[in-house]
């Protein structure tokens, strides 16, 4: 019986975990997808500023670049989404990143028609991110569908 109750437990937390992870995969590639209904054009970076972020996981540092733009005859600045994970807990690297995005350059974003503030990277894409949660959620549900055929072995059927 407590066999069982723990193979039990062990499906839904799998169950849960499969789901939450390709949930999440799948807010990833949706979030990716939709530039294809975004414009092309270009903007010029007007700041570039790294952010300390303090929350319960400890301190992040963030890269926040604005840009400037026309827009549908109007002049936009707003926040350029680098990449779907852009802060790091190590200043450097978000100073690297940062530092790459020097004042008055001309880079090439995608602005949202509906929400001109929204603004992506040219190269936004899918990161390391969507590929471990899709790959966790797959195998968290084939072993969770697995689980079923295992059986107890001799040792461990003298404590059941």
């Amino acid at each position: 019986m407590k066999w069982f109750l723990y193979k039990s437990f062990l499906a839904v937390l799998l169950l849960v975990l499969g789901f939450l992870c390709l949930l999440l995969a799948f807010h990833s590639y949706t979030k990716v997808r939709d530039l294809n209904a975004w414009e092309l054009m270009t903007a010029k970076i007007v700041s570039t500023q790294v952010r300390k972020v303090s929350g319960s996981k400890g301190v992040a540092y963030c890269p926040d670049v604005k840009v400037g733009f026309m827009f549908a005859g109007e002049a936009y600045e707003s926040k350029l989404q680098i990449s779907q994970l852009p802060c790091s807990p190590i200043k450097p690297m978000a100073s690297n990143t940062a530092r790459s995005f020097s004042v008055g350059r001309a880079v090439d974003v995608y602005v949202n028609p509906e929400d001109p503030s929204g603004v992506r990277i040219e190269s936004y894409s899918l990161g390391w991110g969507f590929y471990v949660t899709l790959v966790t959620g797959c195998f968290a549900l084939l072993f969770m569908a697995y689980l079923p055929f295992i059986k107890l072995t001799k040792a461990s059927k003298g404590r059941d």
